[in-house]
């Protein structure tokens, strides 16, 4: 319901010119700074920034002044009513719970609790898990994010933690051009550059990867282990979310992941959930 575009927009048409207005004038400008930031950064992902192809998705402004994403299909928007704010409180949700998954790590979670049975949130093995999870610390070696969105946590990351590597995957390349046309890459290149950070976007990859992409970080790099961010619901992050948190690095890297593609209509969740 308060997904709705309708409840989104301004009531008053003229406002709501402006507010779009406001939208054009803002693309015409970071579109053009973005696609010499790609240049200059990552070339191989320039098409998607010079020439963006949105077929069912949108960028819109709100009577917030805001941006969003809206699914044309539907008439449903990505974020909230608030889509800063509500980012904001994400980073600060993982800032003070964020799972770190050690690669040299050989024991997996033990779940002997029938789930079906719990009637109370503190006994759930998931609830337990994310209790013991730590803050994020202000050094992080590697952090891997699931999903760049409009891309607004990105910077709010990056200034935050001092980080040395920046794994992004982002399986729906319309969010990645909506962040193209309405989020500040070259400040986020230009910042990543002088704070020594690798950053990898993995465009059109939704994770299943993420051991292969790993590995070889780990083998170039050395890194120990990473930390784990999920920005939005998707089938595959969920899933991806789900076993490394649960499981040892050495029982998926021997084992893969178990992909859960349908799940039963009480575990469905919107795209966003923060």
């Amino acid at each position: 319901m308060l997904k709705d575009i309708r409840l989104h927009l301004e009531k008053d048409n003229t406002k709501q010119e402006k507010l779009e207005k406001k939208l054009a004038e803002h693309i015409a400008v970071t579109q053009r700074k973005n696609i010499n930031s790609f240049q200059r950064n990552i070339p191989s992902i320039l098409p998607y920034v010079e020439s963006p192809k949105l077929q069912n998705y949108a960028l819109f402004c709100n009577k917030f002044g805001e941006f969003n994403i809206v699914d044309y299909g539907t008439g449903r928007t990505f974020y909230g009513l608030h889509p800063e704010r509500e980012i904001e409180a994400q980073v600060n949700k993982y800032c003070q719970r964020c799972p770190y998954i050690d690669l040299s790590a050989d024991v997996s979670y033990k779940q002997d609790v029938d789930t079906d049975s719990v009637t109370e949130l503190e006994a759930l093995p998931s609830y337990q898990q994310l209790m013991k999870q730590d803050p994020l610390p202000n050094q992080v070696e590697c952090l891997v994010l699931l999903g760049c969105g409009i891309g607004t946590h990105i910077p709010i990351l990056l200034q935050r933690l001092k980080i040395k590597y920046l794994v992004i995957y982002e399986p729906e390349p319309q969010y990645f051009q909506c962040s193209s046309l309405v989020a500040d890459w070259q400040h986020i290149f230009d910042y990543a550059k002088q704070n020594g950070i690798g950053m990898f976007i993995q465009l059109e990859k939704d994770g299943r990867d993420i051991v292969n992409d790993i590995e070889e970080l780990r083998f170039h790099e050395g890194i120990a282990g990473f930390h784990l961010f999920q920005h939005y619901n998707h089938p595959v992050f969920d899933s991806l979310y789900r076993d490394l948190t649960t499981r040892s690095w050495q029982d998926i890297k021997s084992n893969g992941i178990n992909f859960q593609f349908s799940k039963h209509h009480n575990e469905y969740v919107t795209t966003w959930t923060a």
